[in-house]
Order: C-alpha cells, then structure tokens, then sequence
C-alpha cells in the first residue's frame, strides 16, 4: 500500500528534501487532482506573511486553537523550495489548491506523516498517535473531516491568491501579516538567511500593492494584522480574528489559555512562541546594527513600508536604542 510503504523512488526524493539539496523534483509527485466531491462548505484560513520572522508561527498556533478539529499546514511550500515549481505561479497556485482541496498527492501525505517540520502542527490527533497508529491514519481523510483548514504561507505571493476566492466549495479567508521590515530582517540576518533589504521589502510592497486592490473588491475575505498592534493588544486582535472568521464575539477558553501563557511570559530561544508580547516586539532596536539599519531605511522599498505601517525612521542605531523616540507615528 504507497500509503504506509512509499516505493524506493519516493524515498530517495524525500531524504532529498529533508537534507536541503538542490536537485530539482518532479513537481508532478507533489500534486494530485482534485476529488470528486468537496466537504460542505469548509473554512480555509490562509495565513500569509511576506516575510519570515514576522510573528506567523504564534499565529499558526494561535489560530489552531480556534477549532480543535482543524488542520494545520505549515509552510507547505517548504517541501518546494528546492524545485522549479517554487518559481511557477501556476504550479504553485495548483499545489497550495490541492492542499486546502484535501487532493494533495501521497508522496506529501507520507511527508505530514513522517516529517516532523510538517506532522507537528498538522493534527493534535496525528500527534498524540504513536508511529504504528500514524502510519495506518488516513490523511487525507482526516483533512477532509475537518470544517477548519489553516495553511501557512510565506513563500507565496498575495497577488495570486484572489482566484481562491472565487471557488464556490470553499469558504476562502486570508489573515495578512506584516512586521516592522527592520525588526523582521534583524532577525532574518541573525539566522543566516537572505536579508537583501532590496528584494525582501520588495516583495512586502508587491503584497501590499495586492492587499490594497483585495480589500476593496472581497472585504469580507481578508483581514490585515500588523504584529506590532497583536504585541500590544493581543485580545483585541485575536477577538477581530475570530469574528473575521467564525463570525462570534467571545474567544474559546482555550485560546484565551493560548495568550495567557505564550504572550505574557518569556520562554529562552529565538524559535519560542513564548514571549512577553508587549516587550518583544520591538527588542530589534536595542541590538541593530548601524550598518544594517541604514542600509534597510536606505532603500526606497523599505522606507514606504516603514510609513506605511505607521512608523517612525530612525535614521541611526543611537535614536534606534532611545525608547524615547516612539516607533509609532500617532504617538
């Protein structure tokens, strides 16, 4: 059964995966058709962030609490990044439908069971089973079960997500996420990843740019969230969440026990979800480098993010590291 013994071929391509090489994938093994007949109407939540280090794992999690019979894709497009299809529009567009379609093909199911980058968040249920029991879970089954689905995006552009909405067995909802483009590239460089403030900030623009054009033509479909406004009032706009989704006004007890111990205490480690929210959020300005600052506030890009989000230029590391000079402009 390719369901619990994937054939040889599969296995070499998924050790691929997991050990970042850079072969490129057959992107056909990570995408299926689409099912005959969809569930009623299910709820699909796209969290989308433009960049990374920008507060969308808390919210993934955040969001899981919400429904306890959802499921919960992680950065789906992780699996991705290695192959041509990563920079398709079209294939991407396909693979992201077939994971809220419930139709993703078996080699992606094998990897929600068997990664735990992807099995972690996916499912409480799939969690609590030892390996025996999460071999023998039908995956797909339990994604269709569920009238919640949560899928993490990064990697993907806002841009080409409006076709999503208009598919008539989905209800489609988008939390768009953004940071302080200085806070999320400090903390993008210290991990060693790309921080061209050019190219990222470029791409939070383009977002933007999409945001603007979205809320207008599907207001009931995409919500804006600003991490800095959550660190500062995370009740109030965890409580806007759940009415953009569900439609109530009072918070399930146990995401109310989700912000009391994640975002009032501080858990050591720079991947914790557990921060002191209202301190946290903007802790980049005490360790900025000069360099990395000017050059960020330096590019076009970044300064139209800056204003656009309400907040203040710094100019240099000495009015960064002085909390007299307020981030926000309306303060």
């Amino acid at each position: 059964d390719i369901r619990q013994d994937p054939p040889s071929s599969l296995e070499v391509e998924f050790k691929d995966i997991t050990t970042e090489t850079k072969n490129d994938l057959d992107e056909e093994e990570f995408i299926s058709t689409q099912p005959e007949e969809y569930a009623n109407k299910p709820l699909v939540v796209v969290l989308q962030s433009s960049l990374p280090r920008s507060g969308s794992t808390v919210f993934g999690q955040l969001l899981q609490t919400m429904d306890n019979n959802s499921v919960y894709f992680f950065e789906p497009l992780w699996v991705l990044r290695n192959t041509k299809c990563l920079n398709d529009e079209s294939c991407t567009k396909n693979f992201i439908e077939s994971i809220f379609t419930c139709s993703f093909s078996y080699s992606f199911e094998y990897l929600i069971k068997h990664n735990d980058f992807l099995k972690k968040p996916y499912s409480p249920f799939l969690r609590e089973l030892n390996k025996t029991a999460q071999n023998e879970v039908d995956v797909r089954e339990l994604c269709n079960s569920a009238p919640t689905r949560i899928i993490k995006l990064i990697r993907a552009r806002l841009a080409s997500m409006e076709d999503y909405f208009n598919l008539p067995d989905y209800n489609v909802k988008i939390v768009y996420l953004t940071r302080d483009p200085r806070g999320s590239l400090k903390s993008v460089e210290n991990f060693g990843w790309n921080y061209d403030p050019q190219v990222r900030c470029g791409e939070v623009k383009s977002d933007i740019e999409a945001f603007k054009k979205l809320i207008v033509q599907y207001p009931s479909n995409i919500l804006y969230v600003k991490y800095e406004d959550f660190c500062l009032d995370p009740e109030e706009i965890v409580k806007n969440i759940y009415k953009f989704l569900y439609g109530g006004e009072n918070l399930p007890a146990q995401t109310m026990d989700y912000l009391k111990t994640h975002m009032t205490t501080e858990t050591a480690g720079a991947m914790s979800t557990q921060k002191n929210s209202t301190a946290h959020f903007q802790l980049w300005r005490q360790s900025i480098k000069n360099s990395l600052l000017q050059n960020i506030e330096g590019q076009p890009e970044c300064r139209y993010l800056i204003d656009w989000m309400g907040h203040n230029l710094f100019g240099n590391d000495v009015n960064a590291t002085n909390y007299n000079i307020t981030l926000f402009k309306d303060i």
